[in-house]
């Protein structure tokens, strides 16, 4: 996971040089009207405290939060990468519950080889119920979630970092991937296709059936 590790680093300190820019231009009423700033001062700060006194207090604050923000992503890295390795089989299970409110909702069960089990539900409407059921079941498995680490580490240039460039269309934004809601089934199959992996389907009135086999001969090592 070296390059995805580096690139955390990277862009965590673009990101926080791009904050403390941004502090450095802001007026001494931002402090009290922005929330990203307002909540980082305490009343008393923001009524005694000089322009220059809050912002010497704000820079220390942002500077902290990124510093926590890089430690979690790099201790996320760190656990992915002890996750498991060997997924051969995924199985999707999506059964679909009336609801008086919103009709038929989907629930989503995701069995693997290793043995474990995670659960996704969505309700409401105007949106890919059913990829987000999905999604969220599959962000609950960290041996899943490896296969997009792996693959990122390995295809990532100096050049291109992009996610769906490199995963396909719904694998997330920023460094680490995932799999996003909303964007369709579709979508998530293919990333696994892209994977090195066959997706078989069958479908009833009220359910839906996904086996996500791993191609051992174009299988990605």
């Amino acid at each position: 996971m070296e390059k995805l590790t580096k690139q955390v680093k990277k862009e965590n300190e673009k990101e926080l040089k791009k904050a403390i820019s941004n502090l450095n231009k802001a007026k001494k009423e931002d402090f009290t009207n922005l929330w990203y700033y307002s909540e980082k001062l305490t009343k008393r700060q923001k009524e005694k405290l000089t322009k220059s006194e809050q912002k010497e207090i704000l820079k220390n604050k942002i500077i902290e939060d990124y510093k926590k923000r890089l430690i979690k992503n790099l201790k996320r890295i760190d656990t992915i990468k002890n996750a498991n390795d060997n997924i051969e089989l995924i199985t999707i299970n999506v059964d679909w519950v009336k609801n008086k409110t919103w009709g038929y909702n989907p629930h989503a069960t995701i069995y693997t080889n290793n043995g474990d089990t995670t659960e996704g539900k969505a309700s409401g409407c105007g949106y890919d119920k059913e990829s987000t059921a999905i999604a969220g079941a599959l962000n609950k498995n960290n041996d899943i979630l490896k296969l997009l680490y792996i693959a990122k580490n390995k295809k990532m240039t100096l050049k291109n970092t992009n996610n769906h460039d490199l995963l396909g269309y719904g694998s997330g934004y920023g460094v680490l991937p995932y799999f996003e809601g909303g964007v369709g089934v579709s979508s998530l199959l293919n990333i696994f296709r892209k994977l090195g992996y066959n997706i078989q389907e069958h479908h009833t009135n009220k359910s839906d059936f996904y086996t996500i086999a791993k191609n051992k001969s174009k299988g990605e090592k």
